[in-house]
């Protein structure tokens, strides 16, 4: 596929060149044009509290931008813009790699530990993983996220704005 081979140029190039971040948004800029970008909200049409609903993340398709169930994973390029909304943990309709290409994010788990994921960490969760995202002032991350078969989550979906 074409979306594959530009994507794996494009990820030997973000980590090998120090000018990776304005190449990245070229990058981006292209896939957008080729109709592959996806502005994701912070909050779904099914949340109590939609109509407050803003940007949080533009995903770039690699791959398919609406994935078959029976195709066992996808990638995106997320450019994360905001924090995720409210206090609350979320998780994921499948199994995930997440690596931080650019930037990097405080992720919170359910245990309350906070951790900093800078450039270049590599992130395997579960569908079941609850967490959090929090950005530092100014610093918009770059992710590669690779997502995995459907029907592994265990657990339902979280009630996000809950902390037990």
């Amino acid at each position: 596929m074409v979306y594959v081979s530009i994507a794996s140029l494009y990820v030997k190039f973000i980590l090998t060149n120090h000018y990776g971040i304005i190449i990245s948004m070229f990058f981006l800029k292209i896939l957008d044009k080729l109709g592959r970008k996806r502005v994701v909200m912070d909050r779904g049409p099914s949340h109590p509290e939609y109509h407050l609903a803003k940007p949080w993340t533009n995903r770039y398709y690699l791959l398919f931008r609406k994935r078959p169930k029976w195709f066992p994973f996808n990638i995106f390029i997320n450019h994360i813009i905001d924090n995720d909304h409210g206090v609350g943990l979320h998780n994921h309709p499948c199994p995930y790699i997440t690596i931080i290409l650019s930037g990097g994010y405080w992720e919170t788990n359910i245990k309350k530990e906070k951790k900093w994921r800078g450039k270049f960490y590599v992130g395997f969760r579960s569908a079941d993983n609850l967490h959090r995202v929090d950005l530092e002032p100014g610093i918009k991350p770059i992710t590669i996220y690779i997502a995995g078969p459907f029907g592994l989550r265990k657990k339902g979906r979280s009630a996000y704005g809950i902390w037990k």
